[in-house]
């Protein structure tokens, strides 16, 4: 099947940048932020700039990309992949290559990589280090098992997957209403590529609330063990959903969970504060699945 989103020359003027953008040959002005590397079609830049004020989620402004008038998607799918031990391998190659636009965290050398796989499917990258993740604060009260999280920095990019899902909302590239988080490499994807055919099915999506965190559990919710065990987990961070209404007050809710958790008394990892989330406010969530922990595959 070919590629519904064909790229478009890069001869246009880009509004309210005062820096280069890579790989295009446009007259830029007025902005004091980089550009992010971004290989998708650029149209007509005949929109207003967004107040970066506004986002007020970020501890610096040095990593917002500049905004570009992107083809639209209902769906922006988000993922982050840093230059770790054991970080590429065959799963991720073909997790990569999901027919969905996507905006992608990284280092520098794992952006180069993934690009080989993303091919011709638009791609927003974003250069994100560690260091400059609003988890890495926590860094010091930060733990890790050789079960479960082996790295401190596994732990902080797992923590940081719903605050990159917001920056990936703010900007907004692909004016899409929902954004989905998938892990880089997803099991399901060992060894069999995603179909061609473009993700989602908007049928199935359609069908889905605006107004909740959807989900797939890890089996049957325990409502005792969120008190007593270790480590306990009910959601997924495989890949969840979001529609865009609801992305900027559930991270500022995230971000209050973190606070008043993280310590070295627990592996608090994004699935277990999620889980104490859900705990507390269960209204908030919509579960899509019991047992399939890729929420993917169930929306072909």
């Amino acid at each position: 099947m070919s590629n519904p989103y064909p790229k478009a020359d890069c001869d246009v003027p880009v509004a309210d940048c005062d820096v280069p953008i890579a790989d295009c040959d446009v007259p830029v002005a007025d902005c004091d932020v980089p550009i992010a590397d971004c290989d998708v079609p650029v149209a007509d830049c005949d929109v207003p700039v967004a107040d970066y004020d506004s986002y007020d989620s970020y501890d610096s402004y040095s990593d917002i990309p500049d905004l570009i008038d992107l083809t639209p998607s209902v769906m922006t799918c988000v993922t982050g992949l840093w230059d770790l031990e054991d970080t590429y391998d065959k799963c991720l190659e073909n997790t990569l290559q999901i027919n969905c636009p996507y905006v992608f965290f990284g280092d520098k050398k794992s952006i180069e990589y993934a690009k080989q796989f993303r091919g011709d499917y638009p791609t927003y990258y974003i250069e994100y280090n560690i260091d400059e993740f609003n988890s890495y604060k926590y860094i010091d009260e930060t733990i890790i098992d050789n079960d479960y999280c082996k790295s401190l920095e596994i732990n902080l990019i797992w923590n940081e997957k719903i605050n990159m899902i917001n920056k990936a909302a703010n900007i907004n590239v692909f004016s899409s209403e929902y954004f989905c988080w998938i892990d880089a490499d997803i099991d399901t994807y060992k060894n069999t590529s995603p179909p061609l055919s473009v993700f989602p099915n908007t049928v199935k999506l359609n069908n889905l609330p605006k107004d909740k965190f959807i989900f797939s559990s890890d089996g049957e919710y325990d409502e005792d063990k969120v008190y007593y065990i270790w480590n306990y987990h009910y959601i997924s961070g495989v890949s969840y959903i979001m529609h865009k209404n609801i992305i900027k007050d559930f991270a500022e809710q995230y971000q209050e969970y973190m606070e008043k958790l993280i310590d070295k008394n627990n592996l608090w990892t994004d699935c277990v504060i999620l889980t104490q989330i859900y705990k507390d406010n269960k209204e908030l969530f919509y579960k899509l699945s019991e047992y399939d922990i890729n929420i993917v595959p169930l929306l072909y």
